[in-house]
């Protein structure tokens, strides 16, 4: 869950068609991480779903989406239907665009 705010970027990317807003955000990273986020930007009821894309994270679990370790090392207990694959992780990344600094 993102609880604050430090820094907006309001840009368009050179190399994509679409618009971007890049955020600075505080998470708690006990938590898995949000795939998405909806959001009612004009304050009138139209909310729109928005992808998120995550950058320069430490480690991360394809197992139990959190951070702070990896899917050999995660002893969260997860919901059998969650278990995925190492292959089938790593298609996530679409989603996911980080890597450890």
């Amino acid at each position: 869950m993102m609880s604050e705010v430090h820094d907006l970027d309001l840009g368009v990317a050179s190399d994509s068609l679409s618009c971007f807003l890049r955020a600075r955000v505080t998470m708690a990273v006990d938590k898995p991480l949000q795939r998405y986020l909806c959001v009612d930007f004009l304050d009138n009821g139209k909310v729109i779903a928005m992808l998120l894309h995550y950058e320069r994270l430490m480690d991360y679990c394809f197992r139990c989406d959190r951070l702070g370790h990896v899917m050999d090392e995660c002893v969260v207990e997860v919901e059998k239907e969650r278990e995925v694959s190492f292959n089938a992780a790593r298609k996530l990344v679409v989603w996911l665009q980080a890597s450890s600094p």
